[in-house]
């Protein structure tokens, strides 16, 4: 997985001159996506590239604990039959273009992603805290309940009955696992949905507010500006206005 700002040049060998993407995909016209040859005269490789776009990043707990670089060793098994399967089926897709060929590509790169990200969690278990905290069989319960209602008037001592744990030994072993109170990822997992909704649905403010745990209006918009830096209304005009570009640009 490649991160915003972290560049990377292939080579076929150090002296070889390196194409710029424009150049690979000017045979396209510049437009990405599709398959594109490129080179001639050496051995044949195929290389599938892609990208994610994650929303509301400063709260999302996955991008942390992600590494610049998934690599997937080989292990010589069915362990990683996956990954072959996974690509080949995609370099298929992308090959044909035929209808759809796009969002089952895309799918196929959901499914890649969660795999290399458990194999990174199987290979290095003590690094991807927020990961292993939800396999926890008494804090995965916590994190459940949260996650299913996020608008539930949680406190320390509901979250440790949930996970069938003393107070102080909830609150230790969470701030341990992930280095954040429970009701500070709480109000972070609040605000994470409060983004989803105010992006994706209908809902009034006052209605978001709800939905997430806050009586006010006004309570919930001091919480929100503080968390993503713009109030409500402000995020979700951002939210429409980019939809609305995406939309102008792919007419």
């Amino acid at each position: 997985m490649d991160r915003v700002g972290l560049a990377y040049t292939l080579k076929d060998h150090p002296r070889s001159r390196a194409a710029t993407i424009e150049e690979v995909f000017e045979q396209r016209g510049g437009r990405c996506g599709g398959l594109v040859s490129y080179g001639q005269g050496g051995a044949a490789s195929t290389i599938i590239s892609g990208g994610f776009t994650f929303e509301t990043t400063e709260l999302d707990p996955l991008i942390p604990v992600v590494p610049d670089v998934l690599h997937v060793v080989s292990d010589d098994g069915s362990g990683v039959r996956w990954l072959d399967a996974t690509l080949q089926l995609m370099a298929t897709e992308m090959h044909t273009e035929a209808p759809g060929y796009e969002l089952i590509a895309a799918r196929l790169a959901d499914v890649m992603f969660v795999h290399a990200l458990r194999r990174h969690v199987q290979a290095n278990p003590c690094s991807a805290n927020w990961i292993s905290a939800i396999n926890d069989p008494q804090l995965g319960i916590a994190f459940q309940r949260m996650h299913e209602r996020p608008g539930h008037p949680w406190t320390v001592e509901t979250l440790a009955h949930a996970a069938s744990m003393s107070r102080s030994g909830f609150a230790m072993r969470f701030k341990q696992a992930l280095g954040l109170a429970p009701l500070t990822y709480l109000t972070r997992w609040r605000m994470h949905r409060a983004s989803e909704l105010l992006g994706s649905s209908t809902l009034s403010l006052a209605e978001v507010a709800s939905t997430v745990g806050y009586e006010t209006e006004s309570s919930f918009s001091k919480v929100f500006k503080r968390s993503m830096g713009d109030s409500p209304a402000a995020y979700r005009k951002k939210r429409r206005d980019t939809s609305r570009g995406i939309a102008a640009g792919a007419g």
